[in-house]
């Protein structure tokens, strides 16, 4: 059986070590006490297919079945060192626009 499976959704997680995982499942549920817990549905019931105690954990997101990455994320930056100063981003140079205009061709019918 294929890891699709076990839920709907495809979740990312980034783990206290450093790992990195990604899982399928039907829901999450963050408990009071800091552990997060991946659960999956099936005909006979709800089972839990994973789960994290606290700390185990940094940051779960909703993820992308095509590339893995977090899919409300527009960008993020890794934090700085200890002791290193957060740079600001260089702005982009502008660039210069070509003059020449592209030559268009005149539409042509098409037959099936």
């Amino acid at each position: 059986m294929g890891a699709d499976k076990y839920g709907k959704l495809y979740y990312h997680v980034e783990l206290s070590n450093g790992e990195l995982m990604w899982l399928y499942a039907d829901r999450v549920e963050f408990l009071e006490g800091g552990g997060v817990v991946f659960w999956s549905k099936r005909d006979k019931g709800d089972f839990v297919n994973m789960a994290f105690a606290p700390g185990k954990w940094l940051t779960v997101a909703a993820a992308s079945v095509i590339d893995g990455g977090m899919i409300a994320v527009e960008h993020y930056e890794a934090a700085p060192k200890k002791g290193a100063s957060r740079q600001r981003p260089v702005a982009a140079k502008k660039t210069k626009r070509a003059k020449a205009k592209p030559k268009l061709t005149p539409k042509e019918e098409l037959t099936f």
